[in-house]
């Protein structure tokens, strides 16, 4: 949910963040690539990675400069370097054949990055589908003619915890005002909690209960 950080400070302190990004990966992505190198951001959510990334979503949000279903991307064939995709097959019907068409607009060994959740809450975008083990993200990748470079954790266990605690609150509130209130108050008491994924993220056993994964991954031969 890239726009949801894209917000003023206020709605920030107190309508805090479940989440946070303890393993980001797309700088070390960037720097994988030429300087010249052409980014499209697939679900982009109002951000630009790079002043010159096209960016691809389903509603006019921020920058986005164009709007289409990503299931079906108006770009011809093999014309990026590389790819970014961050938490948005959760949110598509097909994501094969979204990865489908990432792997179409690719140049040959270009970069894809995508990250997707595991232990997320529902979180409608306009809707919310799917959630991936790190093994099956790399799988549905694989299948599609990407060639694993990296996977990982890029959202841990704490941030897991933390959203599941916030909506375990709220569903104890039934009144728009009551529920407004409180669970405000708890969202700013627990939310905290999610700078321990700078520890939770460490070690083998990162992979058994974290928010988020990663796949980085170059396009094989056509």
């Amino acid at each position: 949910m890239p726009w949801y950080e894209n917000r003023p400070l206020i709605k920030k302190i107190l309508n805090p963040s479940p989440t946070i990004q303890s393993n980001s990966q797309i700088t070390k992505v960037i720097t994988m690539l030429p300087k010249d190198a052409k980014i499209g951001d697939l679900g982009a959510g109002g951000r630009k990675i790079t002043p010159d990334t096209i960016t691809i979503d389903f509603a006019k949000i921020g920058d986005t400069n164009i709007v289409a279903d990503i299931h079906y991307v108006p770009i011809k064939d093999k014309i990026f370097d590389c790819i970014f995709c961050t938490g948005t097959l959760e949110h598509v019907e097909f994501p094969e054949k979204v990865l489908e068409e990432i792997r179409r607009i690719l140049k040959k060994n270009g970069i894809v990055y995508i990250d997707v959740p595991f232990i997320q809450c529902y979180h409608p975008d306009p809707v919310d589908y799917w959630r991936f083990t790190i093994k099956g993200l790399e799988l549905i990748c694989l299948r599609n003619g990407f060639i694993k470079i990296k996977t990982g954790v890029n959202i841990g266990s704490a941030s897991a915890l933390t959203w599941v605690l916030m909506s375990f609150f709220q569903s104890f509130f039934f009144g728009r005002t009551l529920k407004k209130i409180f669970t405000t108050f708890f969202n700013i008491l627990v939310s905290p909690l999610k700078y321990l994924d700078k520890y939770t993220i460490k070690g083998e056993n990162s992979i058994i209960t974290p928010s988020a994964v990663f796949f980085i991954g170059t396009k094989d031969q056509d």
